[in-house]
């Protein structure tokens, strides 16, 4: 049981060595993934700030809950401000029988961010977390992302006739991958991360790849092996993003990635891409809601919520 627990607010740079193992241990319980002391520092600390925002729940000195949020840099609709995007949201499985907790943890985390001046944050919650950060934290839905695909083996996704799908599969991945995009044109959205050297050193790590593209354009690019053992090539973020630098990106990753199984791009398009398929919803793999909330008054407006306003893709995210 979870009763006579503490809410403790820390900043990244406050954390002990202890506290840190503590932390790394309850992620490593809950999403079962094994992450490390450079991987905190990288997440936490390499932010524009120098570090983060948390707020922990300790029962009997030990963390078993946390409420975490990253600031970014963003101009919005011409000027700069930091967002918070939420992220490692988390509760030990002996210590969720309140619902209050993660409420509590919310609430203490982003009025130590208003107070910095910090006017708003986002985030990605899972399914089980959704529908409760909506009614018990107040948060309001900015939209859902969409995922993109090329297969270029498919045959290894469906594991079924395989040898014969992928050589069936053959001229019209050809024809797809010759595809060539000329419209270079960079929809206007207001609100844009910073894409500048602090951002990529926060967010990328030596797994990820980034590969020059015709007309001085680029792509974030990794490699990721699924459950069902296929290889994933992933496009995580085109710059600047346009169909002819999007299409560029695809064609370039199938020769970087020349044994993956399919190409994924996840986010939020303006445009149709000419040689990315869109996946209808009911046949994502997961569903990727944004969701968000105002902490200040007067700071931002109404068009934080409207998706069309953002240049959103799994680059925003702590995701591939």
């Amino acid at each position: 049981m979870s009763s006579n627990v503490d809410y403790v607010f820390k900043k990244s740079t406050e954390f002990s060595a202890a506290e840190k193992d503590q932390w790394l241990t309850l992620f490593n319980t809950v999403f079962d993934k094994a992450r490390t002391v450079a991987d905190f520092d990288r997440i936490f600390l390499q932010s524009p700030l120098g570090y983060s925002y948390h707020t922990l729940m300790v029962r009997e000195g030990s963390i078993v809950g946390a409420f975490n949020a990253v600031p970014y840099r963003y101009t919005y609709f011409g000027r700069e401000c930091m967002i918070a995007l939420s992220v490692d949201t988390m509760i030990h499985p002996d210590c969720r029988d309140n619902p209050f907790h993660m409420k509590k943890m919310a609430q203490n985390t982003h009025q130590r961010m208003a107070l910095d001046g910090i006017p708003a944050v986002f985030g990605f919650p899972n399914h089980n977390y959704y529908e409760y950060e909506k009614r018990a934290i107040r948060s309001r839905d900015v939209g859902r992302l969409d995922f993109y695909v090329l297969p270029l083996r498919p045959g290894n996704l469906v594991g079924r006739c395989r040898r014969l799908l992928n050589v069936l599969w053959l001229p019209v991945r050809w024809l797809l991958l010759s595809l060539r995009a000329k419209n270079a044109h960079v929809h206007d959205c207001g609100i844009v991360k910073v894409d500048d050297d602090q951002f990529r050193r926060q967010r990328y790590t030596d797994d990820h790849l980034i590969l020059k593209l015709p007309g001085g354009a680029e792509c974030v690019t990794r490699s990721y092996q699924e459950k069902n053992g296929a290889t994933a090539a992933y496009i995580l973020d085109v710059k600047p993003l346009s169909p002819a630098a999007l299409s560029a990106a695809v064609r370039a990753t199938a020769r970087e990635y020349c044994q993956a199984d399919i190409i994924l791009y996840v986010g939020y398009l303006h445009f149709k891409p000419c040689n990315l398929f869109l996946v209808p919803f009911k046949l994502h793999p997961q569903e990727i809601n944004m969701t968000g909330k105002l902490l200040q008054e007067g700071v931002l407006d109404e068009r934080f919520f409207n998706l069309d306003n953002w240049q959103i893709n799994i680059a925003n995210f702590d995701v591939r």
